[in-house]
């Protein structure tokens, strides 16, 4: 559906899917010479390798690249253009965005519902506390390519691959938001978010990718990547007393309000509230 007056082209990695989107895949591909794919017939997530990674990523030749996932969809036909358009005029910019809807069991929602919406061009000191609608996005193919080698390094630890690109992104230079919604994010159980985010494997990758992307991106970056490092220790004690390993949740309670009085956030009153609140419900047994 896009309408551009440049050139695209079109990259798409079908990971051995057993519901048809193959023969679906193939069908556009042979229409369109502008679809370049990418099908296996053994599924390489188990395997622990990426489509984006191991094939999209070294096969792209465009000067920018734009993002959609399997479960997501785009909405305006102007999408790209607009995002070019921007990129184009201000080299500052490495990353465009936009809001979008989301869909959870074919119920329409708002992506920036209740949370912090960004607004217009940004640099990476406020990066951390946005989030990004990973369908929506476009990115310079320069911090996309320094990503592909970052996350390759990380090997298995790849649960936020969207994240890395985003962070790499504002050593390039800055982000910008627009206000309209252009693409759909599906929202499912049984996504990687689903079914891994909120897990302690979910909360101590997070710390491992935090400081991974902090020595990667130097000395100017580690407030902003260890300033989080509070919220990961917390959830992870609360953990700890879901599973009744005292000595761990201590251990993890002292390093997260270690990290609340490193960052200056003045939430460690609170953590210790949110830590009693769980222990007395581990204590009750409604835990």
């Amino acid at each position: 559906m896009q309408q551009t007056d440049f050139l695209i082209e079109i990259l798409i990695f079908e990971d051995a899917s057993n519901d048809g989107t193959a023969e679906i895949v193939k069908n556009y591909a042979a229409q369109d010479d502008r679809i370049i794919t990418f099908i296996q017939s053994e599924n390489q997530w188990s395997q622990q390798k990426y489509g984006m990674i191991d094939w999209l990523f070294p096969a792209a030749k465009g000067k920018y690249i734009a993002l959609c996932e399997g479960d997501d969809y785009w909405t305006d036909p102007l999408k790209l253009q607009k995002q070019v358009d921007i990129l184009e005029a201000d080299p500052s910019i490495a990353m465009v965005y936009s809001d979008a809807a989301t869909i959870t069991d074919s119920t329409l929602g708002e992506f920036y519902k209740g949370a912090k919406r960004p607004q217009g061009t940004f640099n990476f000191n406020q990066f951390q506390n946005l989030g990004f609608p990973t369908a929506t996005s476009i990115v310079r193919s320069e911090p996309i390519m320094q990503a592909q080698q970052f996350l390759k390094k990380m090997e298995n630890s790849i649960i936020q691959g969207d994240y890395v690109i985003w962070a790499i992104a504002g050593k390039f230079g800055n982000y910008h938001f627009l206000e309209e919604k252009t693409a759909v994010r599906r929202k499912h159980s049984t996504g990687i978010m689903g079914t891994l985010g909120g897990t302690r494997a979910w909360f101590e990758a997070g710390i491992h990718l935090n400081h991974a992307l902090a020595k990667e991106l130097g000395a100017s970056t580690h407030a902003s990547f260890y300033d989080g490092d509070w919220w990961y220790y917390m959830e992870l004690s609360f953990w700890d007393l879901k599973e009744k390993k005292w000595g761990h949740s201590v251990r993890h309670l002292a390093k997260s309000l270690l990290a609340a009085g490193r960052s200056g956030k003045n939430n460690r009153i609170q953590i210790l509230r949110d830590y009693f609140y769980w222990l007395r419900q581990g204590f009750s047994g409604k835990n």
